[in-house]
Formats: structure tokens, sequence, C-alpha cells
């Protein structure tokens, strides 16, 4: 097979950028070596030179070659960034279309740290990574879906947490499962033993419209909204945040409205918003 139908692992990448308009971390790229061309993955080659082997010759099968290379003790997830030194075949990389995405558990935290702060992110990827969910029967997976980090045929296992990486389908069934909704505002989430709502409000004020006005902040902050300028049309979505989680605060229909007429000078734009105490009142 002629040489020149190889390309670099840094061409390949480029050319999905390219072609799907994506740009593979390693770790996902190192997966689709895993499963191969056959399941939907990718066939990765190496020269035999990059073993130390004396004639130089491309090799299909390189996890065989990499079981008698690899240091004892180690797994085959330990040296993820090992794939920016395979080859790929030019006509692969150019038809590839992945039938299974992965996010690593450092995604997962990039990517729900702005939601509910860096602390709250990481004990939610661990509680919800698992080493081999496959075992879940669908009851368990209704009730609480987990991000596998274990593939069969791979002969290893990813470490949970951050050092995870997780099919991008069971991310999103996690996200379901907490509630994130399309603009990425997770409500509520399982920490730990028992239920913790993350929009509850840190104090309580003393009285019901403080404290609905109180949960109507929060909740703002939660979606991210600036209290000054909240977008046309989200009231709605705030009021049944609000009465969903806040049903014992919010359970006649005025009472939303009345702490929302209450709250909107004085609550939300004044002592709670950060300009007002940058100016210094």
């Amino acid at each position: 097979m002629a040489t020149d139908n190889y390309i670099s692992f840094f061409d390949a990448r480029e050319l999905l950028a390219l072609n799907l308009g994506m740009k593979p971390s390693n770790e996902e790229f190192w997966m689709w070596c895993f499963v191969g061309k056959k399941d939907g993955g990718i066939d990765a080659y190496y020269s035999k030179e990059y073993f130390n082997n004396e004639t130089a010759e491309w090799n299909q099968d390189w996890r065989s070659a990499c079981v008698m290379w690899w240091p004892e003790g180690k797994s085959l997830c330990d040296y993820a960034d090992m794939v920016e030194d395979f080859f790929f075949l030019h006509n692969d990389i150019e038809e590839f279309q992945p039938q299974e995405r992965y996010r690593t558990g450092n995604e997962l935290l990039r990517r729900w740290s702005p939601i509910v702060g860096g602390e709250k992110a990481q004990k939610l990827i661990q509680k919800y990574s698992s080493e081999c969910p496959m075992g879940q029967s669908q009851e368990d997976k209704a009730r609480s879906p987990m991000m596998s980090n274990y593939y069969f045929g791979a002969e290893a296992t990813w470490k949970n947490g951050l050092g995870g990486i997780y099919p991008l389908q069971d991310v999103i069934a996690v996200e379901k499962f907490l509630r994130m909704d399309e603009s990425q505002a997770l409500t509520v989430a399982n920490v730990g033993a028992g239920s913790e709502t993350i929009i509850e409000p840190k104090q309580k004020a003393s009285s019901k419209l403080g404290n609905q006005q109180a949960a109507i902040l929060k909740v703002i902050k939660a979606k991210q909204f600036n209290p000054m300028a909240i977008p046309d049309g989200e009231k709605g979505t705030i009021k049944l945040i609000c009465v969903r989680e806040y049903d014992e605060l919010f359970k006649a229909d005025t009472a939303f409205d009345r702490a929302w007429k209450a709250g909107i000078m004085t609550l939300w734009k004044m002592e709670n918003h950060e300009s007002y105490a940058h100016r210094g009142k």
C-alpha cells in the first residue's frame, strides 16, 4: 500500500474540521481508533519504526503491537496522546461519519461550571460517571442515567470523574435528567445524599414576599440573565421554574406576578445588581 495514501493525525483532524465542522479532542480520536472502522470508528496505522523494529512497514493491527510494548501496570487509556503519532488513510477520513461522539471529564467541567459552579460541576461528573453502567436495567436508567466510561473491546477502563471520557449521548441523557434546558440552565441536581436544589436561595427572607423575591432572583441568576435586562418572553420561563421548584411559595396564580411586580424595581435592579454596588450606592 503506497505511503502517500496516508495522512498524519494533525492533517486528519484538520480534514475532519473542514468536512464535519468539528475538531475532535485527542481522547475522542483515540476512542474512534479503539472502535475501528468496522464498528463505526477509524482504522489507525503506524510504522514499525515507531516501536524500534528493524523494518519500516505499515501495519493496521496497532493494538497487538501496543500490548507487547506497553509499560507494565499502564492502560491503553493512559496514553491517548499517542494517537498523535498514528497515520490514517486519506479516504477513510474523507468519508468518516462518526456514529458516536465523546466528551472528556474536563470538557464537561467547562460545559457545566458556568451553570452550577466548578465545585458542584465536579461533584456531578463524579456522581454520574460509572466504570460499567452497561449492566443498568431500563428502570435504573430511567431513575438515574449514568455516563459510561467503559468500552467493550478496548480492554481498558477510563478513570471516573474528570479522568473519564463519556459518550455524548450519555452526557445528554444526564443533562435531561438534571433538567438542563436549551439555554443550558441547570435547575435541580441530585448531589450526594438526598436532593439538593441548585437554585435554592442562600438566605431566607423574613417574609413570604421576600422569600418569593429571593427565589425569583435566584432563578434569574441561574438562567444567567441580566436582572436589569431580562430577555423578552423569558418571564414565563422564570415563572414556570419558580412554580415548579418553589410550589409552597407560589401556590396561587397571582403569587408569582405579585412578587415579580414588587421586586422588579427594588430587589433585582438595585440591591442585588452588581453595578449598583460598584457605584458605591
